[in-house]
């Protein structure tokens, strides 16, 4: 009968490295500032400068940052093992590098304003400030919108991006 796998002990988790405000993605304001909180995203609370406010971690929080904190460790142990691969093989650094590079999509052919890619930034492979973004979509585009959801709605919409799960 096989023994079941014992989780091992969690290495402590360095928050600021793990988790802070992307002010490229959609975020709220606490109103009027609490405990330190000035902003929350993706159900964490952030300081004035995007720090996470470790003091206002909820236990659903800390378990979320858990499991953030084991893909990071699996992440970088997959990397090393591909690394480590290439190089059995006898590939060198460089012909990893172009490895990589040729198995990468293809560049996405969406005209760019002012050298910002609104394909990669819809699809979260690029971040830039909200008013840069809205800036080009509205001179690559001719599209006026609010809001990055309302950016993204746009585009799933007119097929420059699959919507979420398809």
């Amino acid at each position: 009968m096989a023994e079941a796998a014992t989780p091992t002990a969690a290495p402590k988790i360095d928050l600021k490295e793990l988790v802070s405000l992307d002010r490229g993605k959609p975020f709220g304001i606490v109103t009027p500032p609490h405990e330190g909180a000035h902003y929350d995203q993706d159900g964490f609370l952030f300081d004035q400068n995007g720090a996470l406010v470790e003091a206002l971690l909820t236990h659903e929080g800390r378990s979320k940052l858990q499991r953030l904190s084991f893909k990071k460790q699996a992440d970088a142990a997959a990397a090393a093992a591909k690394r480590e691969a290439y190089a059995k093989m006898g590939v060198s650094d460089a012909g990893q590098a172009d490895i990589e590079a040729a198995a990468a999509p293809a560049a996405s052919a969406a005209p760019a304003a002012d050298g910002v890619d609104i394909i990669a930034w819809a699809l979260g492979q690029k971040v830039y400030p909200w008013p840069v973004v809205r800036k080009a979509a509205e001179e690559a585009y001719h599209v006026s919108v609010i809001s990055a959801d309302q950016l993204r709605e746009w585009m799933q919409d007119n097929g420059m991006v699959a919507a979420p799960g398809k």
